[in-house]
């Protein structure tokens, strides 16, 4: 058996030199129009007023978001988003995302409701910047109650 020659890698001055490789994330095209979006979001959130809180079946089809955090970011309003590491999200992938606003989250922080989907909530990232709850969000920016 003959010995394969390893590939060589380019050196720049005693360093090794990496191409730049483009990387594209594919954004797969929403399939829900946005007025389809805004009415699933009222019907689950005037559920949620009359006491109804989604089971494990209601989230099969619900997003996992590991080492989140809420924030505020220009144009969101009074209403925060979710920074975090998505897990088999439909359009996007595995990777970093922000969600849309976030409407509503439970209390154990575990299940939040965006503008266009439910999220199942993994581990809190953990820093000492962040947010130690919804409700100091809230109470930071009082704002009209919407129901």
């Amino acid at each position: 058996m003959v010995p394969r020659a390893q590939p060589s890698l380019p050196r720049a001055r005693g360093r090794l030199r990496f191409a730049r490789i483009p990387i594209h994330f594919a954004r797969r095209p929403s399939t829900r129009t946005l007025e389809e979006k805004e009415a699933s979001a009222i019907a689950d959130l005037r559920r949620l007023r009359d006491g109804w809180l989604p089971t494990d079946r209601d989230l099969t089809a619900a997003v996992v978001i590991e080492h989140w955090e809420l924030a505020r970011v220009p144009g969101s309003g009074q209403f925060p988003v979710l920074w975090g590491f998505a897990i088999d999200h439909p359009r996007l992938g595995s990777r970093l995302i922000r969600t849309s606003k976030v409407l509503w989250i439970s209390e154990g922080s575990t299940v939040a409701r965006t503008f266009s989907r439910w999220y199942r909530l993994g581990a809190r990232k953990r820093a000492t910047t962040t947010r130690a709850s919804f409700a100091e969000l809230e109470a930071d920016e009082p704002g009209p109650q919407h129901r």
